[in-house]
Formats: structure tokens, C-alpha cells, sequence
């Protein structure tokens, strides 16, 4: 039901704010001008906080269309003779200018390519990903909630309709597009840990006792590249192997302590080279792009 409802807001609000554009006459162009601004600042706001992965990525770029149609509609039908707007609804629609404003300021600092940060090989070749959580921000990554995997993305795989499934939380893991996908080394260097033996489970299930689930470890550069959630029986390498960039390492499965089939990878460094989850997180960027949630790659 959380999931509908997110939704409905996901879609209701953007919708509603272009139909006011749209169809509410504005008595001149400065009126007309506070509700755009209004307008752009809280659709900013809710797609770039939500997930466009379970209704369609598409959206990205079709309610900012949207919203450009709305206000040119708007534009044309300014009139002297509309109701002029009252003391009280100025305020009120400055007031909320302001704090949208600053709350997408705080959204943009999440988007700056952290100090220091690493560049690794994108994991995937070929199709469209989705970057389900990843940034600065706790707003638009809940990894930031714990320190080792701070800068950590989740990398989900789009069908032909921009969504990461087909259906709604439908059960069947050969319904994701990235059940299965194959997942390629991001560096070149020594693997440290490869465990396998982890279920892939039933969505929405977890298995939070096993966190990372199959998953698997690469020393390189000075850092450590954790690749989680892999398929079980997949893992194509072993601890002591060499790898490339671009090598195969296994495939998008759904162990561990996730509700659906995806690929969780951050860096980390310090500890010894097998230990994960405990040590210093350390930003990344892909083929030198920071990645943050409604981020899509086309590799």
C-alpha cells in the first residue's frame, strides 16, 4: 500500500502543479512567473527524491515536458481581467519558493562529485541502468545512514518500458531485468573474498543475517570494490584470482539483505583485504561520472 501511495504523490503532485499552469488564468507576467518558479522548484524536488524505476524512468524526461507545455499554455492565457491575487496567497507562494528553493540546493550539493573520489569501470555492457540510490545526500542515498558504504550506488536494469520489472513487486525474479545480467569487474586488480551459497529470494524477501549475500571482493588501486546480491552459482572468479576491467565476475542476483534483484557496489579502504562493511568509505565515480539516484548509463 506505501508503495501505491508513493506513487499516486509521485505523479499526483507534478500533475496537478502543470494543470494549474495550464488552465489558471495569471492577471499579469509576474504572477505568471511566481508559479512557474513554484512550480519547477517542487517538481525538481519530487523527481529527483523519488524512484522512477517501478513506474517508468521515462517520466524523467516527460514531466519536465510536460510542465514546459503547461507554462507556455499559461503564458498565452494571462489576462487583466483574472482575478488578481490576494496579500496572503503572495506570501504564501514566496514562502514556499524559499524553502523549496533551499531544500533543491541542499538536493544539489548531494549531486558534487565528492573530494578524492576514485574512478572505476562501469560493471555493465550494453542496455539502459538505473542508479536506485546513490549521492551525497541522505536524501537521495540511504547508504549514507552507515559510514563504510557511504557513497554506495544500486544498479538496476530497465526494460523497453524504463521500469526495473514487469508488473508491480511482482514475485517472479525472472520478471526483473537485471536477474540474471552479467556483472563485469569495475578495475583491475586481485580478488580478495568470492562467497557464494546464498538463495536468491522471493521478493520482497531479505536476509538481513547475511547482508552482502553472494558477493565479491577486488583489491585495486589502494582500495577495496564490493560487488553484493550476486546470483547464486554465478561467481565467475575466486579468491587470488586476477582480473581486468571489464571481466566477468558473476550475475545480478537477489542473496542478502534486498528486496529485489539489483547490484549494490561501493569502495572502501583500510582493515585487512578481506574485510567489508567496517572500514573507510571512499567516493567513486564511473568512467568519470558521479552517479546519484535517477541517474541513468547507457554503457
Amino acid at each position: 500500500m506505501s508503495a501505491i501511495l508513493t506513487a499516486v504523490v509521485q505523479i499526483l503532485v507534478p500533475f496537478v502543479l502543470a494543470a494549474d499552469l495550464a488552465f489558471v488564468r495569471r492577471a499579469n507576467r509576474a504572477m505568471w512567473l511566481s508559479q512557474v518558479v513554484l512550480a519547477a522548484l517542487a517538481t525538481v524536488l519530487v523527481l529527483a527524491i523519488s524512484r522512477w524505476d517501478q513506474l517508468s524512468a521515462h517520466l524523467l524526461v516527460g514531466i519536465p515536458v510536460l510542465l514546459v507545455a503547461a507554462a507556455v499554455r499559461g503564458y498565452r492565457r494571462i489576462s487583466i481581467n483574472a482575478r488578481p491575487t490576494g496579500k496572503a496567497s503572495v506570501i504564501l507562494t514566496a514562502l514556499l519558493i524559499v524553502a523549496l528553493g533551499a531544500a533543491d540546493a541542499r538536493l544539489f550539493v548531494g549531486h558534487v562529485t565528492p573530494a578524492g573520489a576514485v574512478n572505476l569501470a562501469f560493471p555493465f555492457a550494453g542496455g539502459a541502468y538505473y542508479i536506485g540510490g546513490g549521492g551525497n545526500t541522505r536524501w537521495i542515498n540511504n547508504h549514507q545512514n552507515d559510514n563504510p558504504q557511504r557513497f554506495a550506488i544500486d544498479v538496476l536494469k530497465l526494460n523497453a518500458w524504463g521500469r526495473a520489472s514487469a508488473g508491480t513487486s511482482p514475485r517472479s525474479l525472472d520478471a526483473y531485468a537485471s536477474f540474471g545480467e552479467p556483472v563485469r569487474s569495475p578495475c583491475r586488480g586481485i580478488v580478495t573474498v568470492a562467497e557464494d551459497g546464498h538463495p536468491d529470494l522471493v521478493p520482497p524477501d531479505r536476509d538481513p543475517d547475511s547482508r552482502a549475500g553472494n558477493h565479491v571482493v577486488i583489491a585495486c588501486s589502494g582500495i577495496k570494490v564490493l560487488l553484493a546480491h550476486l546470483r547464486l552459482g554465478s561467481i565467475a572468479v575466486e579468491p587470488g584470482s586476477a582480473v581486468e576491467a571489464g571481466s566477468l565476475v558473476g550475475e545480478v542476483g537477489n542473496s542478502g539483505n534486498t528486496n529485489q534483484p539489483h547490484l549494490h557496489i561501493h569502495a572502501e579502504r583500510g582493515g585487512s583485504d578481506t574485510s567489508i562493511l567496517e572500514n573507510d568509505p571512499v567516493p567513486v565515480v564511473f568512467d568519470g561520472r558521479f552517479l546519484v539516484r535517477n541517474s541513468i548509463v547507457f554503457p
